[in-house]
């Protein structure tokens, strides 16, 4: 299964959900959605329930989040993880320093 991330056009509203085929479940969200759908990007390393743990405070409805350009950046930043955990040859360390910056990262935008 596939993490995905899915921005409504327009708006901060953006939907966490996991799917095998995360592309056909957002044609068939585009179908019941008055709004533009498009999305945002994916993870393999994090589960569903971390992202909707890690944006609870964020919860519009269900799995939709109203979610910040910085919490969308870290979604993005952990997505380059999840590369750097599947297809190069990281050490653990180099990946937990690349993780940490990316939290820390998003820990001073959160501040502003």
């Amino acid at each position: 299964m596939t993490v995905y991330l899915i921005r409504a056009s327009n708006t901060e509203r953006h939907k966490i959900g996991q799917s095998n085929d995360p592309d056909q479940r957002l044609k068939d969200l585009q179908k019941a959605s008055p709004v533009s759908l498009g999305m945002v990007g994916y993870s393999i390393t994090f589960s569903e329930e971390f992202w909707q743990w890690l944006f609870s405070n964020k919860q519009a409805h269900g799995e939709w989040f109203d979610l910040s350009e910085a919490d969308v950046a870290l979604f993005s930043a952990m997505e380059n993880i999840d590369v750097l955990w599947m297809h190069t040859s990281r050490t653990g360390r180099e990946i937990a320093r690349a993780m940490a910056e990316a939290l820390l990262d998003y820990a001073d935008s959160s501040d502003s």
